[in-house]
């Protein structure tokens, strides 16, 4: 494991644009849960019944610039098919939130590159 993140609210949206203001039928939930591995991203689905969600490393493009709603700041991840998951790890909106938001997107991008050095070295 990289980084697990605990916070008291999780929130995701998954969206098949990676623009959050257009982003009108997405699939959502919540959850207590944020782990990144050498594999993958995995979180807790809170909803209904509980289970773990995955989005493989080899499915992810890129981490593009955090993104705010009016509330919450969103990071979101692209996936290579050009659609997005977006995350809010209980982050509020404000000057500490947004910067915390941008710390997770860094290591984030920093993930994705180190993985496509893994995968290039092969």
């Amino acid at each position: 494991m990289l980084a697990r993140y605990d916070p008291v609210r999780l929130e995701w949206r998954s969206s098949g644009t990676c623009n959050l203001k257009k982003a009108s039928n997405y699939d959502g939930g919540y959850g207590d849960a944020f782990v990144v591995t050498e594999h993958g991203i995995f979180w807790r689905d809170r909803r209904t019944a509980p289970r773990w969600r995955t989005l493989s490393i080899g499915d992810v493009q890129d981490a593009p610039a955090v993104q705010d709603d009016g509330v919450w700041e969103w990071i979101p991840v692209r996936k290579r098919d050009g659609a997005c998951v977006f995350f809010d790890v209980g982050m509020f909106a404000d000057p500490n939130g947004l910067s915390e938001a941008r710390q997770l997107r860094s290591f984030l991008v920093a993930w994705i590159a180190h993985s496509e050095g893994q995968q290039d070295s092969r």
